[in-house]
């Protein structure tokens, strides 16, 4: 069996555990690594993991919780003495979030379809025939991102890989996003954790380092931005 990583949390330093690696037995309370390996769950300090594994995200993330999160202490309790209790708790919790989590996302694809104009009628045979106005202003459509910013309507187009999109949008408070269009199942862990963190309230990654982020992204296969606004992507999806 593959190893999987289930959990990167903490715990306070008097209920710290015994890191499992073969030869180390040192209690451990930051970073603890939680790893299933040939059917079996390992407690592992952040440097032992990334000996046996071969680095600090070699396992890619966590299935359960990550970051460092601290737990409680009735949690703690359990790391140290039932392991399986502790996965079967994390398992209901992860469960019940991903059902909410489902809903949020359906509400919030509605919510952003509601705010988009109407694809443009077609032509009639009169109207083929009239002339445009001297000087037409390209309006832009409707943003699906009501938190997108009010002056600034220049978005920019990435897709995955696996040919998800992903749009490049200011917020109002001048920080960047990354916002899958439209949402889909899973998406708040479709981006590598060093790129930015998911606001399931907004449907978007914040992303400290928007360069950096398309840069890291690009490496991982998805393609150049494409820059526009709304009005130029709107009718591909």
């Amino acid at each position: 069996m593959n190893p999987r990583l289930l959990a990167v949390v903490s715990v306070e330093k008097v209920q710290r555990v015994r890191c499992q690696k073969d030869g180390c037995g040192h209690g451990v309370y930051a970073a603890i690594h939680v790893v299933e390996h040939d059917g079996r769950v390992k407690v592992l300090g952040s440097t032992c993991f990334a000996e046996i594994y071969g680095g600090e995200h070699a396992l890619g993330r966590p299935q359960y919780m990550g970051g460092g999160r601290k737990i409680s202490a009735e949690d703690a309790a359990l790391l140290d003495s039932n392991t399986a209790a502790l996965l079967a708790k994390w398992e209901l919790a992860k469960i019940e979030t991903e059902a909410r989590n489902r809903e949020r996302l359906r509400s919030m694809n509605a919510m952003q379809a509601s705010r988009l104009e109407p694809a443009a009628p077609r032509p009639t045979p009169q109207s083929m025939y009239a002339f445009p106005a001297p000087e037409v202003t390209r309006r832009v459509a409707s943003s699906p991102w009501p938190w997108q910013h009010p002056r600034n309507y220049s978005i920019a187009l990435l897709r995955s890989p696996h040919g998800q999109a992903w749009f490049r949008v200011q917020h109002q408070d001048q920080s960047q996003k990354l916002a899958p269009w439209p949402l889909f199942d899973g998406w708040e862990s479709a981006l590598p954790a060093h790129v930015g963190t998911a606001d399931l309230a907004l449907g978007a990654f914040g992303v400290p380092d928007i360069g950096r982020a398309i840069k890291e992204l690009a490496a991982l296969g998805f393609t150049s931005p494409q820059v526009g606004v709304w009005n130029d992507f709107r009718r591909a999806f």
